[in-house]
């Protein structure tokens, strides 16, 4: 337990909000935005998001709820939409290739793989009307331990 303990006190919000969500269902004492905004000063609730004008240029976090990959019917093109929530609300950002730009490719080049349910991510794009327009999706990789198991000698 005290490796455990030692292990996560690194990152003690974000481990505080980790377990408080996986045992409650929701963080009561933190939120995502209060952790990760000392390293980003310009970051936005879904909320403020949610009511910002289109086109204009957003930063956010949250967690990836709901995550669909797909290749568009007429172009055949791939894209990725993510329903992300935080504690103030939820909203979609899609992520698109277009002739110009491989944004899913880059995106997998950046983090090594998609972005799954429950992941917390960090995303930078444009407001649409009911959708951001990501530029990019920064996936938080978490190194908090939850069990006991989780501890490699």
């Amino acid at each position: 337990y005290k490796k455990m303990y030692e292990f996560n006190s690194k990152h003690e919000k974000l481990s505080t909000y980790i377990h408080e969500r996986q045992l409650l269902g929701y963080s009561y004492s933190t939120n995502l935005i209060d952790i990760y905004r000392q390293a980003a000063h310009d970051l936005m609730t879904i909320e403020e998001v949610n009511t910002s004008l289109t086109q204009e240029k957003v930063h956010f976090v949250g967690e990836a709820v709901n995550v669909i990959s797909r290749k568009g019917k007429d172009s055949g093109r791939k894209y990725l939409k993510v329903e992300v929530r935080d504690h103030t609300g939820s909203c979609f950002a899609m992520l698109c290739d277009t002739e110009k730009h491989w944004k899913l490719q880059e995106h997998l080049d950046d983090n090594n793989r998609i972005v799954k349910e429950e992941d917390i991510v960090v995303i930078r794009g444009s407001k649409g009307e009911n959708i951001v327009f990501a530029e990019k999706i920064g996936i938080q990789e978490i190194g908090i331990l939850s069990r006991i198991s989780q501890i490699k000698e």
